[in-house]
């Protein structure tokens, strides 16, 4: 061989490892700890930690969420027993409201306290309790449903509340069309 076609083989051979190992840095930079691949449409995180980059330490910090801790009831606990936790609206037309309510009795020995009632995409929470409910006493959330999506729909009422578990959810059910 010649010995300029040999050094531009050298070259090329350098030039390609530098790329393979620049590709492998960028690989392993992309996953976070878990083993996940971080990408841009991740969920944002309200109130992210950042953890400076081991691999370059001049780069942008990595945001880790939170450690996130189960709600826990403020004050004394009491039991929330609701006469279905679930409950399937059948066949509903797009574009329609439907309403249901669930029933809640206070079977404990202390004063049931929600601190918030939410649902997902297409409910809305029309009335909740927003006074201590006596042992022995009775309630109701009152939750309206506007589908979103045709198909098979599940969705979840979000309840906190000073129980043992202190969040718990109600599931509503519909094959919209």
């Amino acid at each position: 061989m010649k010995p300029k076609l040999k050094n531009n083989m050298k070259t090329n051979t350098i030039i390609l490892g530098i790329i393979a190992v620049l590709l492998a840095i960028q690989t392993i930079k992309s996953f976070d700890s878990g083993g996940t691949k971080n990408s841009a449409d991740s969920a944002v995180v309200a109130n992210p930690q950042q953890t400076p980059n081991p691999m370059n330490p001049m780069a942008t910090p990595v945001q880790t969420p939170p450690v996130q801790t189960p709600p826990v009831p403020a004050g004394p606990v009491t039991t929330a027993s609701y006469g279905a936790t679930d409950h399937d609206f059948g066949t509903v037309k797009m574009g329609s409201k439907t309403k249901h309510t669930f029933k809640v009795t206070n079977a404990g020995l202390n004063p049931l306290t929600y601190s918030g009632v939410t649902g997902d995409a297409g409910l809305t929470i029309v009335s909740y309790p927003t006074n201590a409910i006596a042992p022995g006493g009775s309630g109701e959330i009152v939750v309206e449903y506007s589908p979103d999506a045709a198909g098979p729909q599940t969705k979840q009422v979000h309840v906190n509340a000073n129980t043992e578990p202190a969040h718990v959810h109600l599931v509503l059910n519909a094959n919209v069309q």
